[in-house]
């Protein structure tokens, strides 16, 4: 074999081998009436295939998947609350089939400090946006961004939390 068939023969090789590329993990973030002060998160996977990462990375584990920022408002002016990291030890692995989705939750109260006395005294805003930095090399997270408006709690009750996703179309 010549050199030009060695070169041939191993351009072809470097071809045929698989692309080892992170997987895509779309984050989607919701409200509801009747949990005014929680965060619906869902997590799909977006690819063809099965995908495989660490359990701590899931949004409601893992604080920096999906970052927020909190800003208590009360009469024309805003105040930073401070955000809480969980503490959890989460070790095991999520494995999700094509199109597969999980959920679950972020209560408020426990990830800013101090959030239901604000919530008491003024309306509470959270920008929120998924962070698409390399957090894992399997798996690439993706979604939109957006601004939530928590309604200042009244004596007896709450008015429905309101999300807006400047990406999205009105739903």
């Amino acid at each position: 074999m010549n050199r030009t068939s060695a070169g041939f023969v191993a351009a072809l090789v470097s071809i045929a081998q698989p692309v080892f590329a992170m997987q895509p993990v779309t984050v989607e973030v919701g409200v509801s009436c009747e949990k005014p002060t929680t965060l619906r998160v869902s997590v799909k996977n977006s690819s063809p295939a099965r995908i495989q990462f660490d359990q701590f990375l899931l949004p409601w584990n893992h604080s920096k998947v999906l970052r927020a920022e909190a800003f208590q408002v009360v009469s024309g002016k805003s105040k930073r609350l401070p955000g809480i990291a969980p503490i959890a030890d989460y070790l095991g692995k999520v494995s999700l089939a094509p199109k597969q989705v999980v959920k679950g939750e972020i209560l408020l109260n426990r990830s800013f400090a101090g959030f239901d006395d604000a919530n008491k005294s003024g309306d509470i805003l959270i920008f929120y946006r998924v962070n698409d930095n390399k957090l894992s090399s399997d798996v690439k997270f993706n979604g939109n961004a957006g601004v939530i408006l928590i309604p200042k709690k009244g004596m007896f009750s709450q008015g429905c939390p309101a999300l807006v996703r400047p990406s999205h179309d009105a739903e």
